[in-house]
């Protein structure tokens, strides 16, 4: 800190240094209600004042200075001592009706190049290794929660000295982020970020704002499996979405499921279907399901489809499927409303397929529950995944 700016000037975990550098304590986007404009601050810009507080734990800022119609405006970056790491908080108050905070990150770090052995963790899908990140080419940013970035963390270590470094948020309530991981190889580093996205009512902009959670900073020894076993341990005790477990794992998780060797994702003709799971047998030897998407006649178009008719010899696939003791399990999606059900004519979208979205209201829940009841009762499937959304499967019934 040196009076009217704060930044990170180095970082070490034990006698090796692994970031350096002018890097921020915290940016922010504050948004102006009335354009939608944004303006970016951050701890490195020029403050009015900036204190020190808690022992020289925390940092409130007050007014960036090159911005005169933030005179009011306050952050304050708390980091609390836990499990041989830091806890990092962000808090924050825009003080005007007239701006509102839509983005903060806290915890940032650029990572110096270690050499050969170094390597990263990208929470893509089921997971993504990138080695040599400290160049151009690695360039991840995810929306969490989605498919696409399942988790909110990221980790970098060397395979040949058995250290790494943990950035993760921990959120309880699992809000919306996302998660970056961006090289550079005229610098030889690599960042890791996961900016928080700050949602107000619209009431009370000048509303005092917070992060869900903490960023967490966790030295480790090991690889990927020793930074993945940091997140799932918080997220066990901590995480409120957390499922209830038993003995046998998840409890609303039936037990055929459990029992499941491999799913394969197939699509459409039913022939398509036997076939994939028949060479998953033959290859595998383990119980198969078969997550089926567009086994419906009509097919995805400008939102999502009516899901009766089924295409022609759906009825024979499933039956053939199960008798070759693997799971048909046929795949839905909130959204049932085309914009335009007939061609150009607007015949229900307007008057009740609008009126919500990813099975947010009554109607279309029961809608939906029609179509899954039919394909579990007339169709004689153990189950259909479905997605009330955003990304959000469900299997039914469990």
């Amino acid at each position: 800190q040196n009076g009217t700016s704060a930044e990170i000037r180095s970082v070490r975990v034990a006698d090796r240094l692994i970031a350096v550098g002018s890097q921020p304590l915290f940016s922010a986007q504050v948004e102006e209600c009335a354009t939608g404009n944004r303006i970016g601050v951050c701890s490195t810009d020029a403050w009015r004042s900036v204190e020190t507080l808690e022992d020289g734990h925390a940092w409130r800022f007050t007014a960036p200075t090159k911005h005169p119609q933030l005179a009011r405006l306050q952050v304050t970056v708390r980091a609390r001592a836990v499990d041989g790491g830091l806890d990092w908080s962000w808090s924050g108050a825009t003080g005007t009706n007239a701006f509102a905070f839509a983005e903060a990150t806290v915890g940032a770090l650029e990572f110096l190049a270690t050499g050969p052995a170094m390597r990263a963790l990208y929470p893509g899908s089921m997971g993504h290794l990138e080695e040599n990140p400290c160049r151009d080419a690695c360039a991840w940013n995810g929306n969490y929660p989605s498919m696409s970035c399942v988790m909110p963390w990221e980790a970098v270590w060397d395979e040949r000295a058995g250290r790494g470094f943990y950035i993760g948020a921990h959120d309880p309530k699992g809000g919306a982020k996302n998660v970056v991981l961006k090289g550079s190889s005229a610098r030889s580093v690599v960042r890791v970020v996961v900016p928080h996205r700050l949602a107000w009512d619209g009431a009370r902009p000048d509303a005092p704002s917070e992060l869900s959670g903490t960023v967490a900073w966790r030295p480790f020894a090991g690889d990927w499996y020793a930074s993945a076993r940091i997140y799932r341990d918080w997220v066990r005790e901590h995480a409120v979405w957390y499922p209830k477990m038993g003995p046998n794992g998840r409890v609303s998780t039936p037990d055929w499921f459990k029992d499941l060797g491999f799913i394969v994702r197939t699509k459409g003709w039913a022939t398509n279907a036997v076939a994939d799971v028949k060479t998953c047998q033959d290859w595998l030897g383990v119980p198969v399901m078969a997550h089926w998407y567009v086994w419906h006649r009509q097919d995805f178009d400008n939102d999502y489809p009516h899901y009766f008719p089924a295409k022609p010899g759906f009825e024979e696939g499933v039956k053939r499927i199960q008798a070759m003791g693997a799971y048909a399990v046929p795949y839905t999606n909130g959204h049932i409303w085309d914009m335009h059900d007939r061609g150009v004519e607007d015949w229900k979208f307007s008057s009740e397929g609008a009126k919500g979205a990813w099975g947010a209201n009554r109607y279309e829940s029961e809608e939906m529950l029609d179509v899954l009841e039919a394909l579990v009762k007339e169709f004689d499937i153990r189950a259909a995944i479905h997605n009330p959304g955003p990304d959000t499967p469900t299997l039914y019934p469990t």
